[in-house]
């Protein structure tokens, strides 16, 4: 299956305004507490339409195996912690690495802006995105300053 990463963009700002994530507690985790009973089931309900969320959102229409794919390789890439069942998918909370990648890429313009850029240059890895992403936000800062601020 094909790398959405407007999907992958999708899940990860849906992560971040979900208020249900739980956010680890190191001390607890250090104690004991089992690193399972942290953590949030994301369960995909699927109606033939596209899947649903608990809170009722809607990834337009989306099948079940695609945004499960795209949670799962969001795991394998760390940018979720969590676990990776048979039919679901337990997520923790986005990592530190997830943040900085939906902060490169959070505003609508620098992302549509990046897309174009990976475009030009044949390539959608996540580095590339990543590159091109940071490389507009360069710009911006360089033209809100007129200059006077060297990155």
């Amino acid at each position: 299956m094909k790398l959405d990463m407007d999907l992958v963009r999708k899940i990860l700002l849906w992560l971040e305004s979900d208020p249900t994530i739980k956010k680890s507690n190191a001390e607890e985790v250090a104690l004991g507490t089992a690193f399972e009973e942290k953590m949030v089931e994301i369960k995909l309900s699927f109606d033939g339409q596209g899947c649903n969320f608990l809170d009722g959102s809607e990834f337009d229409g989306e099948s079940k195996d695609k945004v499960l794919y795209h949670y799962r390789k969001l795991l394998e890439a760390d940018f979720v912690n969590g676990q990776d069942e048979a039919d679901f998918v337990n997520i923790l909370d986005i990592s530190f690495t997830g943040h900085q990648f939906l902060d490169e890429i959070r505003d609508d313009e620098v992302w549509r802006r990046t897309k174009e850029g990976a475009m030009k240059i044949g390539s959608f890895s996540i580095e590339t995105l990543r590159d091109v992403a940071k490389a507009i936000v360069k710009k911006m800062i360089k033209d809100w300053t007129d200059g006077e601020l060297e990155i």
